[in-house]
C-alpha cells in the first residue's frame, strides 16, 4: 500500500476508483492506521473481521491485500491481481477493447 498513491497518480488518465476494505478485528487499530497516513482513496472496515463477513466468504478472501477489478455494475472482471500495477494493466487492456 505504500506505493499505491504514486501508482494512482501515474495513472490518473484512467477512469477507475480504488477502495480499501479492512479486516482488522479492532476498529481502533484500523482508525489508528488511517490517522497515521493520508490516502486519496476510500477505506472501509468489515465489522468483526473477514472470517464472519459474507463478502469475504463470497470472494474467498484468505489473504490481504486482495486486489480485484470490478466494473460499475458490480461484476468481477478480474478476481485476483498480483499487484496494483497488474490490476491497472488489466484495466488498460480492457480500455483498448
Amino acid at each position: 500500500m505504500a506505493n499505491y498513491e504514486n501508482i494512482l497518480k501515474q495513472n490518473e488518465d484512467l477512469n477507475f476508483k480504488v477502495i480499501a476494505l479492512s479486516i482488522d478485528e479492532e476498529e481502533q487499530d484500523w482508525k489508528g492506521f488511517l490517522n497515521k497516513k493520508q490516502f486519496s482513496y476510500a477505506h472501509y472496515l468489515i465489522p468483526n473481521g473477514a472470517k464472519k463477513d459474507s463478502l469475504s466468504i463470497d470472494v474467498a478472501l484468505q489473504t490481504v491485500p486482495r486486489l480485484m477489478v470490478v466494473n460499475d455494475k458490480g461484476d468481477v472482471l478480474q478476481g485476483r491481481s498480483e499487484s496494483l500495477e497488474s490490476a491497472i494493466a488489466f484495466i488498460r487492456s480492457m480500455d483498448k477493447k
